[in-house]
């Protein structure tokens, strides 16, 4: 066990070493997630070239759901990482190791959420049409009075 001295810890210093630290863990977390969907995408969809005697082409699904996660990760994490590194370098503060494994890490859940499922946030419900079940009854009263009302101004 660490006492927790200061001595232990690794601070990373200037825009270059922070700015790499974080996107390498961010890439690294993205690419291992791709990894693991591009694997189970080829074990679920096994003899999806029907015409290959082996399913050796089906052996790059995985290998290219790790280069488009390698892809994904960098384009989306080498800016907010940049902004990061920017501010962290503005102030006279050394973050450490620990911290900026955190933000790649946290940088890398935020990327993946958007990305594998699909950000359906709340107001998805709400402008796509689609009632959520909880407020389809309070919804459709409230869209009645709204569209009682515009009828009557129009009729007026």
């Amino acid at each position: 066990m660490s006492s927790g001295n200061e001595d232990d810890l690794t601070f990373l210093h200037g825009f270059e070493e922070i700015w790499t630290f974080i996107v390498v863990w961010t890439v690294t977390v993205v690419a291992i997630v791709y990894f693991a969907l591009g694997t189970q995408i080829f074990a679920a969809k096994v003899g999806i070239w029907p015409f290959c005697p082996c399913d050796c082409k089906g052996l790059l699904i995985p290998w290219a759901a790790l280069v488009l996660g390698i892809i994904m990760g960098f384009i989306h994490g080498a800016p907010i990482s940049a902004i990061i590194a920017a501010i962290y370098t503005s102030i006279p503060y050394d973050i450490g190791s620990d911290i900026a494994t955190g933000i790649g890490i946290a940088q890398a859940i935020v990327i993946l959420y958007m990305h594998i499922g699909r950000a359906k946030f709340v107001h998805f419900y709400t402008f796509t049409g689609f009632d959520a079940p909880s407020i389809t009854s309070a919804k459709s009263s409230w869209n009645k009075e709204v569209s009682d009302r515009i009828d009557t101004k129009m009729a007026r």
